[in-house]
């Protein structure tokens, strides 16, 4: 139904439902941060991924992590994704838990490990490299 105005996806694909725990920062280290979302299943994406089977593209799914990682650490660039695993899909009405571990930050990049699921059931993991700009 509709595309987003702008670069980024919350409000037009997702909707911010709550950071489910409150981060604990240690020095440069942030602990534990997670956040709850809901996707909204009218946007173009799940039409055009895929028609009759609509489901999360990877790239998506790795666009919110930055836009969540942002709200806390600032403007990121993605520098590098590692042990990448979709394990399974993540479908438009779904309500996804984003859970960011290990997160270590300096004042030009930051790292984290990523682990998405729904129904406590994980979809995706990965580790996240990122330029602080």
């Amino acid at each position: 139904m509709f595309l987003c105005a702008t670069m980024k996806l919350e409000g037009c694909f997702y909707q911010m439902l709550r950071e489910v725990q409150h981060p604990r920062f240690i020095l440069n280290l942030i602990q534990d941060l997670s956040f709850l979302i809901r996707l909204l299943p009218d946007n173009d994406i799940f039409k055009a991924h895929f028609p009759e089977y609509p489901i999360t593209p990877g790239a998506i799914q790795v666009r919110v992590a930055t836009e969540l990682l942002e709200k806390k650490l600032g403007s990121l660039s993605l520098r590098g994704i590692s042990n990448l695993k979709f394990i399974a899909p993540i479908y438009p009405n779904d309500e996804v838990i984003y859970s960011f571990t290990n997160i270590k930050a300096s004042d030009s990049t930051a790292t984290a490990t990523l682990e998405i699921s729904v129904n406590d059931d994980i979809r995706s993991k990965m580790f996240l490299e990122y330029a602080i700009v």
